[in-house]
């Protein structure tokens, strides 16, 4: 198998196994927990609910509608790179997560 073949299926499957988690978590959620399980980030959160967090969601619609964003975004951002993708990863988790922090606090 040729390294060009390895990094095609590694962009197509590292989106979908990420949005994997999310749906795991949700159905976790609605069916154990009848939707109040969260993983939120805040003031007074521990510092492991920065990569938690995005996997948390608000419901089925939520989820559906981030779902139907991300994986057409996560291919065109894979298809310059899988270090494009991790950096616009991390700057988004951070933008958002510090967003959180700064509108929740006192």
């Amino acid at each position: 198998m040729s390294s060009g073949s390895l990094s095609w299926r590694i962009k197509l499957i590292f989106p979908l196994g990420l949005i994997s988690v999310a749906w795991v978590q949700e159905i976790i959620d609605q069916l154990f927990f009848a939707g109040r399980f969260n993983l939120p980030v805040g003031t007074g959160t521990p510092v492991w609910s920065l990569l938690t967090a995005p996997f948390s969601h608000a419901g089925f619609g939520h989820l559906i509608g981030n779902t139907l964003l991300f994986l057409p975004l996560s291919y065109l951002v894979l298809s310059k790179g899988c270090r494009d993708y991790l950096a616009v990863w991390i700057c988004t988790i951070l933008y958002r997560d510090s967003s959180v922090v700064i509108l929740a606090s006192d």
